[in-house]
């Protein structure tokens, strides 16, 4: 009796499991996402790295987060993007288009000064070129920025339970 519960215990799982089975798969073998800001100490320049998601071929994300409070930590998960995510990202990822035609400006408003946070990118495509780049939110457009930020607050949300969307 215990032989077949175990065995429909099986059953049910893998059937569930496929259920949720991944339809979309990304346009590329690896992207690494890294916002970040500079500080100045001194005369040197400190790139400060608190977010790190890289998002495989497979639609599986790892994303780490550090908090340099004491004691400093440093959290980590991996989870599937679902679909919808996936299809957001390769309208972004993928070798047509190219990461600076979401670009949508290159300076602020007259009197303004952007201090805020800067993004690295790097992506591998599917033929194993990488192509990387280094801008700023205000400059880039809504479809891009929405993109990367949904795939950080839902990571965020995965490790931090206690992070709450604004």
């Amino acid at each position: 009796m215990n032989k077949i519960k175990l065995f429909l215990a099986f059953v049910i799982a893998g059937t569930s499991a496929s259920a949720y089975a991944q339809q979309v798969k990304p346009t590329i073998k690896k992207i690494i996402y890294v916002p970040y800001f500079l500080q100045l100490s001194g005369k040197d320049t400190v790139h400060f790295i608190r977010d790190r998601l890289e998002v495989n071929e497979n639609g599986y994300a790892h994303y780490t987060i550090t908090y340099y409070t004491r004691p400093r930590s440093t959290y980590d998960t991996t989870y599937q993007l679902p679909d919808t995510l996936i299809a957001r990202l390769n309208k972004i990822f993928n070798v047509k288009s190219d990461l600076e035609s979401f670009r949508i400006s290159d300076k602020q408003p007259n009197g303004f000064a952007y201090k805020g946070e800067l993004i690295f990118i790097s992506f591998m495509d599917l033929i194993g070129k990488t192509h990387s780049y280094i801008d700023a939110w205000p400059y880039m457009s809504k479809e891009f920025n929405a993109a990367l930020k949904a795939s950080i607050y839902r990571a965020r949300i995965s490790t931090d339970k206690d992070f709450v969307l604004g």
